[in-house]
């Protein structure tokens, strides 16, 4: 009876990014519906994404939380073996974190996995036309991230795409979660350099 059954394929994805960006409130509140301040830092928080194709589960995918606190800087890379994709989070609200994701993550993606796939995602995009952020900004002489700004850091970390998400209404999680299973599952009959193509 058991061989009739459909196998699942397991797969990996792995989230990274600066400490609040968003990325546990954006994967809790899509794998759980939940959103809300996030207390305790974690190295990982085990979550979970299927993909399914006509009503029937194909894949389940594990979705990684990492924590970018400096304790767990050499913990965090035991995180990443056997992941299928990655990714690298920055807030809207952060021009930093936005470095960060080129400087920093891309650079500790490619050690580390470096043949995978990787999504840019700016969180929090409600916060680019939120008054009291902007004029917060521009008191210290800088300013929210632009969609050509992340448009063009994608392009220089070789993202396959760029999305923008707000947790808080879970506005374009099913997006991201959707487009990066999909890719996984079809990765598996695809020629690597398919992943030299840039689709943004």
């Amino acid at each position: 009876m058991d061989q009739d059954l459909p196998k699942i394929i397991s797969k990996k994805l792995v989230v990274v990014g600066d400490s609040g960006v968003g990325k546990t409130t954006m994967l809790l509140a899509h794998s759980r519906g939940y959103f809300g301040e996030i207390f305790i830092p974690t190295i990982a928080e085990l979550l979970w994404h299927d993909y399914e194709e006509n009503g029937v589960v194909k894949m389940e995918m594990e979705l990684i939380d990492t924590s970018n606190i400096q304790d767990y800087d050499r913990l965090r890379p035991l995180m990443y073996p056997n992941s299928s994709i990655a990714l690298i989070c920055f807030a809207i609200n952060s021009p930093s974190s936005l470095v960060s994701a080129e400087t920093k993550w891309r650079t500790e993606i490619l050690k580390y996995i470096p043949k995978i796939p990787v999504f840019l995602i700016g969180c929090k995009s409600d916060l680019r036309n939120d008054e009291p952020t902007i004029l917060d900004l521009q008191s210290r002489d800088e300013r929210v991230v632009s969609v050509s700004d992340a448009r063009r850091v994608a392009d220089r970390i070789k993202a396959i795409h760029y999305f923008e998400c707000l947790a808080a209404t879970q506005t374009g999680l099913s997006n991201i979660f959707d487009t990066a299973a999909e890719l996984v599952f079809n990765m598996q009959e695809l020629k690597p350099n398919f992943l030299l193509c840039i689709i943004i």
